[in-house]
């Protein structure tokens, strides 16, 4: 029996009728039981499968509940459960079905025994139920404009405060150059306080109901909403208002004989104000693209990069992927530095798995992956410098990370040896991580040295140079591929090895960030056959260690 006959089955069980007027979906008609009286609504499959959940709408809310404000979504579609938190079993219909009608039930309950406004809160962006409009605008922006940008596949608006901040589209065969000429004149609105809705103040239809919410949220606000329309006359009447939990705005849709009757700017505020009920609100939901946004979004309460000056030696296979791993995580953002050192170009040998494509073909690496990541996070302060990092140790020492990402130990072992001595000698000096993959990518390793007290990388080799922590099981030796003239001999691997090492030196930096550096040697063990299990550690300083051993008299 399949899945669709099981669902008819159930839901037919459940007193609820096949809507076949439905052409796009699977669609039913019923009643649930609400607090003791019958609400009708319609629950719609978007396929049969139970890969996605089942809608629910009210059919007639206006009379069923009148005074459901939470979690009632556009065309009185409600929110009963997030697609994340209740999975369904496609292996059983029917009781994934009655799962799900529970759950529509249980909501409906809760929205119709009290005004829910902490939640109404919480998703209040999302009870706006306006349409979509990117909004990058920094805290405390005093002034705001609405940019058309046109592209291939659809067109939008940006809320900013210059056309500057327009240049991460370029790249995506975006038309700005017209931009700065079209744009509209946007009232900015903000508030401390905590947007939501009740019983009376419902989201806005018209000027009137829009009105009577900002005079809830502060008395000034509606004064200023009308005076700022009014200043901006005849452009479009745009605002946005910001507060701690989203950004919504709109335009007022004024009716053409009111506009008419406009002789003067200044008079148009009072008029508006008369003609309230009848000036409708083509309501806007802001999506933030501003930095603190973007780059906070996903960390929750993990620290980000941002503030932090980082030094990145070596933009490779791995340093490349990394890179942009940083800037996603805010490196270079909040008054830090993100600075990439790579003294090699790009070769045709590299584009199987270097971050960077063909287009950077013959460029420096640290030149390449600058421009790139100016292409994809433009907030991000960049630096490349296309030298060798020896030439600029002095230069590292000022920063409060360097991460070495060359996977050559004869580099590595040079760097180590100048920040060891940086840390003991100087008051403040960097803290350094060293990343590398073992054998042909069969392990990527990492290590953060940031005092005396632990291993620095000399440290993980004995005075006669064996590994102290052996990985590599002798049955899989490391083997190097030979290279035609001019190119070295390299490690064959896939993209994959240097991307995971890429992952686990990020993390090592976050951790670091939020100071928690431990465990400081770190393994992620690729092919499980070819290496031996090695314990995340603090590992253990080596007596007489070359590097970082106390000098002798």
């Amino acid at each position: 029996m399949d899945s669709a006959r099981e669902i008819h089955q159930e839901m037919v069980a459940r007193q609820f009728r096949r809507d076949r007027r439905s052409v796009r979906s699977i669609r039913y008609e019923g009643s649930l039981d609400v607090r003791g009286r019958s609400v009708s609504v319609a629950v719609e499959f978007l396929v049969p499968h139970l890969g996605r959940l089942p809608r629910l709408y009210l059919k007639n809310r206006v009379v069923d509940l009148p005074d459901a404000v939470a979690h009632v979504e556009e065309n009185d579609r409600i929110c009963y459960a997030r697609e994340e938190e209740l999975v369904l079993d496609p292996h059983n219909p029917r009781g994934s079905v009655a799962l799900c009608m529970l759950k529509m039930q249980e909501a409906l309950e809760r929205i119709a025994k009290g005004e829910l406004q902490d939640e109404v809160a919480q998703e209040f962006p999302q009870h706006w139920q306006g349409t979509s409009v990117y909004v990058d605008l920094p805290p405390g922006a005093k002034a705001a404009f609405a940019f058309p940008v046109r592209r291939d596949g659809g067109n939008f608006n940006v809320i900013a405060e210059s056309s500057k901040r327009l240049k991460r589209f370029e790249v995506c065969d975006a038309e700005i150059r017209t931009a700065e000429a079209s744009k509209a004149p946007v009232v900015l609105l903000t508030t401390d306080r905590t947007l939501t809705f009740t019983r009376t103040l419902r989201v806005p239809r018209v000027l009137a109901e829009l009105l009577a919410l900002l005079a809830s949220v502060s008395e000034d606000l509606p004064q200023m909403l009308l005076s700022g329309v009014a200043r901006a006359w005849p452009n479009q009447s745009l605002f946005i208002l910001r507060a701690p939990n989203g950004t919504v705005g709109g335009r007022l849709v004024i009716p053409s004989l009111l506009a008419k009757a406009v002789q003067r700017p200044q008079f148009l505020a009072k008029l508006l104000q008369k003609k309230a009920g009848t000036v409708i609100v083509d309501r806007l939901t802001g999506l933030s693209l501003d930095p603190s946004f973007i780059y906070r979004r996903n960390m929750a309460e993990q620290p980000n990069l941002g503030g932090k000056k980082i030094a990145l030696v070596g933009i490779g296979t791995i340093g490349g992927w990394l890179a942009r791993f940083l800037a996603q995580s805010g490196a270079g953002t909040d008054g830090g530095r993100l600075v990439l050192l790579d003294d090699d170009n790009l070769r045709p040998g590299n584009l199987g798995r270097h971050w960077l494509g063909t287009p950077y073909l013959g460029m420096n690496k640290a030149v390449g992956a600058r421009k790139e990541l100016y292409r994809t996070n433009p907030d991000c302060e960049v630096a490349a410098i296309p030298e060798d990092a020896f030439k600029h140790i002095s230069t590292l020492m000022d920063f409060d990370l360097v991460i070495d990402a060359t996977g050559e130990q004869a580099v590595s072992d040079v760097l180590n040896a100048d920040l060891v001595r940086a840390r003991r000698e100087r008051q403040k000096a960097p803290t350094s991580l060293h990343v590398w993959l073992v054998g042909s990518g069969v392990a990527a390793q990492a290590l953060l040295a940031d005092s005396g007290e632990n291993a620095c990388f000399r440290c993980l080799r004995t005075t006669d140079g064996l590994e102290r922590n052996r990985l590599l099981r002798p049955d899989h030796p490391a083997a190097l591929t030979p290279a035609n003239c001019g190119e070295g001999a390299y490690f064959a691997y896939g993209v994959g090895a240097p991307a995971m090492a890429a992952g686990l030196a990020l993390q090592m930096c976050l951790d670091w960030a939020k100071d928690a550096p431990s465990p400081r040697l770190r393994t992620i063990r690729i092919n499980h056959e070819a290496t031996f299990e090695v314990k995340d550690k603090n590992a253990a300083r080596l007596e007489n260690c070359p590097a970082c051993a106390a000098p002798q008299g």
